[in-house]
């Protein structure tokens, strides 16, 4: 009678581990880094920004903050000194032979008071952009 209960014991505690496995992944592995975040790469690139963007919106607060929250969370914006009401930044930019055709970024939105209202992550293509 002990052999019949072991292989469902066997699975339940297989079956258990697997969804506690899977609870604790995030996208790609890769929670957000502030230092890896601001990393630089050829052409004012920032390699492991996509990598880390699901982390940070999805485990981060970004609505409610204010701009030097942000600012200190994530460095400089791409449109620093261009701001209005909203800031950007680069995720990713796809070159083709001289101009980028296509991208990824991320865009917070500030009220009168500095204080973020919300953010969204927009993809763009260029089709004017030389292949």
């Amino acid at each position: 009678m002990r052999f019949k209960s072991a292989p469902v014991t066997i699975v339940a505690l297989t079956s258990l581990i697997v969804l506690i496995g899977c609870n604790n992944i995030t996208y790609n592995g890769v929670k957000f880094n502030k230092s890896q975040w601001s990393s630089i790469d050829d052409l004012h690139s920032h390699p492991k920004r996509e990598n880390m963007l699901e982390d940070l919106i999805e485990h981060h607060k970004i609505k409610g903050l204010t701009y030097h929250q942000i600012i200190d969370s994530l460095g400089q914006p791409e449109n620093y000194g261009d701001t209005k009401d909203s800031i950007y930044y680069n995720i990713v930019v796809n070159y083709g032979y001289l101009d980028p055709k296509s991208g990824k970024y991320l865009a917070i939105g500030f009220n009168k008071d500095s204080i973020a209202t919300g953010f969204k992550v927009v993809e763009w293509k260029n089709g004017h952009a030389n292949e």
